[in-house]
């Protein structure tokens, strides 16, 4: 959690429990049914075991967000589907599709969008 506020540059509550999707699920359910009126009663509920702040130095993270953007790209297109068209490649039997780098290239574009969208 340090490092995501770090590399965030804001940040990061840790609930006391952790398990959020699963809470999240109960909670949903006893609103249906009546167990909590409200979101205010659930709000109540939520307890902050942790906040970490950024104290990266400004360099320090550019320095990591430039080295792990070079990594998500060394990263793309290295499992090929059969008959994929993989960027760069060409070929692929006339079937559509591009392999962009799976999970790392998701999550680099989810920080990346974060990063610049974010309120400080």
């Amino acid at each position: 959690m340090q490092f995501q506020a770090d590399i965030l540059d804001t940040p990061v509550s840790r609930p006391v429990i952790p398990e959020t999707t699963a809470l999240g699920a109960a909670y949903a359910a006893g609103l249906a049914v009546g167990v909590w009126k409200d979101f205010g009663e659930l709000k109540a509920q939520w307890k902050l075991d942790r906040k970490f702040e950024s104290g990266m130095n400004a360099s320090v993270r550019s320095k990591y967000v430039r080295e792990w953007s070079r990594a998500v790209e060394k990263s793309k297109g290295w499992v090929v589907a059969e008959g994929a068209v993989v960027a760069g490649r060409g070929g692929g039997g006339g079937r559509k599709g591009l392999l962009l780098g799976g999970l790392g290239l998701a999550v680099g574009l989810g920080l990346g969008w974060y990063a610049g969208n974010r309120k400080k």
